[in-house]
């Protein structure tokens, strides 16, 4: 199963972005861990000040 994840990973990567070379794939790697920090940063935050949903 992990490894249909990980070709789905793959799948959207390569259709959601123009991925040439190595330094592409730095980037797509950034952009989506920098998206994923983000969203973590907040919904701990959110949950320090008492907020119920903080993903909306």
């Amino acid at each position: 199963m992990k490894e249909n994840k990980n070709s789905e990973v793959i799948k959207y990567i390569l259709e959601n972005y123009n991925v040439q070379s190595t330094n592409d794939i730095a980037d797509v790697l950034k952009d989506i861990f920098n998206n994923t920090i983000q969203t973590m940063m907040n919904v701990e935050l959110g949950t320090a000040m008492g907020y119920s949903n903080c993903l909306n």
